[in-house]
């Protein structure tokens, strides 16, 4: 990420838009990040990076329209002028699972998902959104970097494996794909003190309903001692599939694979070693063999 870049997009945008600053910026993995205000309003200013998934969310936001997610105000390419969440001491969905209230949050993340899937009608599927990342892209992705040698030679027959599953996971779901948000995890819902629960930084992403919900399954990130223990990923899989009206099988397969792509997107040993963690729990849930 060229971060003097994004500054320089961001000031210009800033005076194009008659934003003020109200904080200081700051960089996620793949956005830079400014609270503004505009006449008188609280805003967020986002500069995604342009080779990321974000950088097509905006597509997303005007979307959902408000409805389970954060609104967009306006967005030129992969700018976009957001409005702020302010929760004020409500726990985030990663503080619930560490203390210990993870089926409460896998509950939240169910109704925002919810929200975000009743914007779907039959008139959009008709008329799809624009720019959508296929779901075989992503799987392909993962293959073309496990290619490229970013994963182990020992590794690597596991994910010949969820190559295998991804194709005969498409074949069985290619009639049940809608637009998805794409990377719905716990640090991607947050809670509005106005409007309650709200999803970020969506991807947009055309595939079936059930992957949306595989993420969760491996979040959150930084509490990996407790989303890899089986009995956890059971728990957390009944309650959505119950909550969803899905099979649970085939949620933790779709689990597994996404787990295996993110893996193989990862960039440090440690990120890798803890998505195969991941996977590899899933794995053994769906009974799919891994050895």
């Amino acid at each position: 990420m060229n971060k003097e870049k994004f500054t320089v997009e961001a000031r210009a945008f800033m005076e194009r838009w008659q934003c003020q600053p109200d904080g200081e910026m700051f960089f996620t993995h793949a956005s830079l990040i400014w609270p503004v205000t505009a006449n008188n309003e609280k805003l967020m200013l986002k500069v995604a990076n342009p080779d990321d998934d974000e950088a097509h969310g905006a597509g997303m936001l005007r979307h959902y329209n408000g409805h389970g997610a954060v609104r967009l105000i306006r967005n030129d390419g992969h700018i976009q002028l957001l409005e702020r969440i302010s929760g004020a001491d409500k726990p985030t969905l990663e503080h619930m699972v560490t203390a210990g209230e993870a089926d409460a949050a896998t509950h939240i993340i169910c109704d925002v998902i919810e929200q975000l899937h009743a914007t779907y009608t039959q008139t959009l599927a008709q008329t799809p959104l624009k720019n959508l990342i296929p779901f075989r892209q992503r799987s392909d992705g993962m293959r073309k970097h496990v290619n490229e040698g970013r994963v182990k030679t020992a590794d690597r027959p596991l994910f010949h494996i969820a190559y295998d599953l991804c194709d005969e996971l498409i074949a069985e779901t290619i009639d049940l794909q809608i637009p998805l948000h794409g990377d719905i995890h716990h640090g991607n819902i947050l809670y509005s003190s106005t409007r309650g629960w709200l999803a970020i930084d969506p991807k947009g992403i055309l595939g079936p309903r059930v992957y949306e919900y595989a993420n969760a399954l491996c979040n959150p990130y930084d509490a990996s001692d407790i989303v890899t223990q089986p009995a956890h990923m059971q728990r957390q899989a009944a309650i959505i599939s119950q909550r969803a009206s899905l099979d649970k099988n085939l949620l933790l397969q779709f689990t597994f694979l996404h787990a295996m792509q993110c893996a193989a997107w990862s960039r440090s040993e440690p990120g890798q070693k803890r998505w195969l963690a991941c996977a590899q729990t899933a794995a053994r849930l769906a009974e799919i063999k891994i050895s």
